[in-house]
């Protein structure tokens, strides 16, 4: 299937790239080295890595250590794209499910995967077993789309588990139920050839019940979905029409599209749906109105009356074990009323039971199938990354906020809320799945009957939205009727007689809310603000709303904090970790005269834009490219607090600073606040004019100036800007000429791999005082990683080797930066980013303030398992663990 030419056509060139010839870097020539088979070590952990992304949206990772949970975290809370799928710009709308020709390493999503492993100092080629959330198109003919019979087989391909996409929710449930027995229900639009399923789960396996097949036109999620698209929410608006649904009252015809016909016969329909109810048709923001609530709710009990059906013909008897998760099981009204229905036992819905965490239920089955033990029950859904108190303040000075430390930043909080504040709360791990749960929250005073209006204007939703309350665990019986532990806000809970007007904030219209029970033991600074609220107010809750914008992911970061808190003009308190910060400006720093004063010895690696006056197919700062520039008076105040950090030697890093007509007055700021040495990253491009070269050579030290090749054919080629190389190298002569210190750096990309050696005797004609080799990075932007004009390393090493002595024997200083030493002859392996010295850095990025490189360098550049033995792992750069993302270690070897 992977080989016809209707599947190929869109990828010219890619059977002859697998057997070899020149291309992108991806798709290689051979699979990675993490996907092939791993000998399991002795003594260690095992380690299984599961990945959702065979579907278009809610891609992840998540991690277990010796079968339990170590992380989970989406993609979209790092790449900051709500939804994050991976897509193809020439072929939109294929997935790994859908087009045979796409490698895993292709759509791997990388950053939840290194915010898992990195912090652990792995890589991918530590994981024993690597589990897919679905069957892959090469794959499908292992079963029959469009009829049910024996289940869709886990399939293994080398190190790779590829487990059914519905097997994929049933696993992420019920083995974090720690229930033995349980049944388990899976709802969603489609995943392989199913839209719902219903598992048993018992002795260590699950087995299949029942299933609903998906087809063309037939999906449970897809109904519900159509009906939000129509009702003016757009495609991920589901929760909203939840809500809606309790202002209207059923009775609208949706029979022909979502109903039971008989025992185990079902009509789903999608098509036809939204030209039946075409007058009803809304746009986005336009007045709500009866027959909008009434079609929403009549959605709502059509859905409830389905799911029921459902259950009841698979033989779910009242009283059993229940688990849920897909999609649909974040719908808490649905979830309330099986509770209610079959009045289950223990009924666990796992938290983030969208598509997400389908890499949970992946990583889970795959272990349990190797013969892992069972996974501990899941007790919370902290999962995600966690941050340290030094990025904490980090963020907090580079936004210029004011904060301080109190004693407890939960009683603070508390003691806040009740005086009214709306507080953004930023602790611990971050939440996987949708909701927020304490440690990504906005929290406000339930009593306070303008609250609810308030919140909603600060996050600018829909004035008739709810929220729910997090509430103290075993008090929940005091404020809704038929009380218990709701962990994850997912039951909609009737409130008891009185208590609605109490709490009117997180009362909704029909009396119902959602309540989060909270653990002193799994969430302990949480359960002190709410103590602490209750020991004020005698309300053993508080409000508790994602912090977010409109059309945002959760925030993840301090630096995501920060930035969402500024942007929310309502919001007036920041609690990020153990500090407290308020809108008002950081006190001002030192004047320049007493800064210049101050010691220094460090280094200041300062951004002040991304913008570039080249195009280079390879930009290495195109994943800021969204970011805006640096206003002078904040150049001028990171100037300052790098001082203030002892740092007295000053870089300008990439974006072409020299082209701001207001570098010339920062930099001479800079030599005034006592930066004794001042270097810039540049094209070279400005600086073929005299004017230019007049006002920034006098306060510059050395400058270090791009150049791809020594023919402009090339040169110009690669930067996409005829002229460039002749103007870069006027700029580079005019600055050797004025005693500055020029090195010129050369990214080794597929176009210039021939003209190495050729940049290496340009420099020493140009009195260059070095020539540096730079192996760029791949870049991973919002729109998909850029590769296209990377070369493997295999093929770049050999070329860098001999520029290297190609320099050396004209006597010219040469270094690399980005190449493992391994790479390199024995007098080549040294370079800037070698051989220690991290505490030095500070980097002031336009997107983030690292006030010292050593809890990054430990945390972001973990060791490959080649280099753990190698006697160069000391110095060398390991500045490429995407690269290593990408291909593997196989290309490392250790230095004796």
């Amino acid at each position: 299937s992977a080989t016809t030419s209707a599947v190929i056509a869109g990828r010219p060139g890619w059977l002859s790239r697998l057997r070899g010839a020149p291309g992108p870097a991806l798709p290689a020539p051979f699979p990675p080295s993490y996907l092939m088979p791993k000998a399991r070590a002795r003594g260690g952990p095992a380690w299984v890595l599961g990945l959702a992304v065979t579907t278009m949206q809610e891609h992840a990772a998540a991690l277990l250590e010796d079968g339990s949970v170590a992380g989970a975290v989406e993609e979209e809370r790092l790449s900051r794209v709500r939804h994050h799928g991976w897509s193809s710009k020439e072929r939109p709308g294929s997935t790994l499910a859908s087009d045979p020709t796409l490698c895993l390493e292709e759509v791997l999503c990388r950053r939840a995967a290194g915010a898992l492993l990195s912090p652990r100092g792995l890589t991918l080629d530590d994981m024993d077993v690597i589990a897919v959330n679905g069957i892959p198109a090469r794959y499908r003919r292992a079963y029959r789309a469009h009829e049910s019979g024996e289940p869709i087989p886990v399939l293994r391909a080398g190190r790779v588990v590829y487990v059914p996409h519905h097997l994929s929710h049933a696993a992420s449930a019920w083995r974090l139920s720690g229930e033995k027995d349980s049944w388990v229900l899976t709802v969603d639009g489609r995943g392989d050839r199913e839209t719902a399923a219903v598992f048993r789960g018992s002795r260590g396996r699950l087995r299949r019940a029942a299933e609903i097949l998906s087809l063309t036109d037939r999906s449970i999620g897809g109904v519900y979905e159509t009906v939000t698209r129509l009702l003016g929410f757009g495609s991920h608006g589901q929760g909203s029409v939840m809500a809606l649904a309790s202002f209207g009252r059923p009775g609208r015809g949706l029979a022909r599209f979502l109903s039971r016909r008989g025992r185990g016969a079902y009509l789903i329909r999608e098509s036809g749906l939204a030209e039946r109810f075409a007058a009803l048709a809304r746009a986005p923001g336009a007045p709500l109105k009866a027959g909008h609530e009434n079609l929403a709710a009549s959605l709502q009990a059509a859905l409830e009356k389905i799911i029921v059906g459902v259950l009841r013909d698979a033989g779910v008897p009242r009283g059993a074990s229940l688990c849920l998760a897909g999609g649909v099981a974040l719908n808490c009204r649905m979830n309330e009323l099986i509770r209610r229905t079959f009045r289950p036992r223990a009924m666990f819905v796992q938290p983030a039971a969208n598509d997400a965490g389908t890499a949970l239920g992946a990583a889970l089955e795959a272990a349990a199938l190797s013969g892992a033990p069972a996974a501990r029950p899941l007790a919370h859904a902290c999962l995600g990354p966690e941050y340290s108190e030094e990025e904490a303040r980090a963020a907090l000075e580079h936004a210029g906020l004011a904060y301080e430390r109190p004693a407890s930043a939960a009683r603070e909080a508390a003691a806040l809320l009740a005086a009214g504040e709306i507080v953004c709360w930023f602790q611990g791990r971050a939440e996987f799945g949708p909701r927020a749960l304490g440690a990504r929250s906005i929290l406000a005073d339930p009593r306070r009957p303008d609250m609810h209006a308030r919140v909603n204007r600060l996050k600018d939703r829909e004035a008739w939205r709810p929220f729910g309350p997090s509430i103290l665990a075993g008090r929940e019986s005091e404020w809704f009727e038929d009380g218990f532990d709701s962990r994850f806000m997912l039951f909609a809970r009737k409130l008891r007689r009185g208590r609605a007007a109490r709490v009117p904030a997180v009362a909704h219209v029909d009396g119902t809310s959602r309540p989060q029970s909270v653990h002193a033991g799994s969430s302990p600074l949480y359960h002190e603000l709410l103590s602490a609220f209750d020991a004020l107010t005698g309300t053993p809750m508080v409000l508790n709303t994602s912090f977010n914008r409109r059309g945002e992911p959760i925030v993840c970061s301090p630096r995501d904090a920060v930035d969402c808190f500024l942007g929310m003009a309502g919001a007036g308190v920041l609690v990020l970790g153990p500090f407290v910060a308020r809108r008002a400006a950081a006190k001002p720093l030192a004047g320049d005269v007493a800064l210049a004063a101050l010691p220094g010895g460090r280094r200041l690696m300062l951004r002040l834009t991304a913008a570039d006056d080249c195009d280079p197919a390879h930009a290495p700062i195109a994943d800021l490219a969204g970011v805006p520039d640096r206003s002078f008076e904040d150049a001028v105040r990171a100037l300052a607090a790098g001082r203030a950090a002892a740092c007295s030697e000053l870089v300008i890093m990439r974006g072409e600073a020299a082209s701001r007509p207001d570098l010339p007055e920062l930099l001479a700021r800079a030599r005034a606040m006592g930066y004794g040495f001042i270097q810039i990253q540049t094209s070279g491009r400005s600086l073929a004019s005299a004017g230019t070269r007049a006002r920034l050579l006098p306060l510059l030290d050395a400058l270090e100036i791009t150049v791809f090749a020594a023919d402009e054919r090339t040169h110009d080629a690669l930067t996409r800007r005829p002229g460039s190389l002749r103007e870069a190298l006027a700029g580079a002569r005019a600055a050797a000429a004025a005693g500055r210190e020029v090195v010129l750096l050369v990214p080794v990309v597929r176009g210039n791999l021939s003209r190495l050696t050729a940049v290496a005797e340009l420099a020493a004609r140009l009195g260059a005082g070095r020539v540096q080799f730079c192996f760029p990075r791949p870049v991973e932007t919002s729109g998909g990683l850029r590769v296209e004009a990377l070369a493997r390393l295999s093929d770049a090493a050999p070329r860098i080797r001999e520029a290297l002595r190609a320099a050396a024997a004209a006597g010219l200083a040469a270094s690399t930066e980005g190449v493992p030493f391994c790479h390199l002859d024995a007098e080549q392996r040294t370079g800037p980013d070698s051989g220690g010295g991290w505490a030095r850095f500070r980097v002031d990025d336009l997107n983030r303030l690292d006030a010292s490189l050593d809890p990054a360098r430990a945390g972001s550049r973990p060791e490959a398992p080649p280099c753990r033995g190698c006697g160069a792992r000391s110095s060398c750069p390991r500045t490429w663990a995407l690269y290593l993302a990408l291909f593997g270690s196989s290309e490392l070897s250790p230095v004796a």
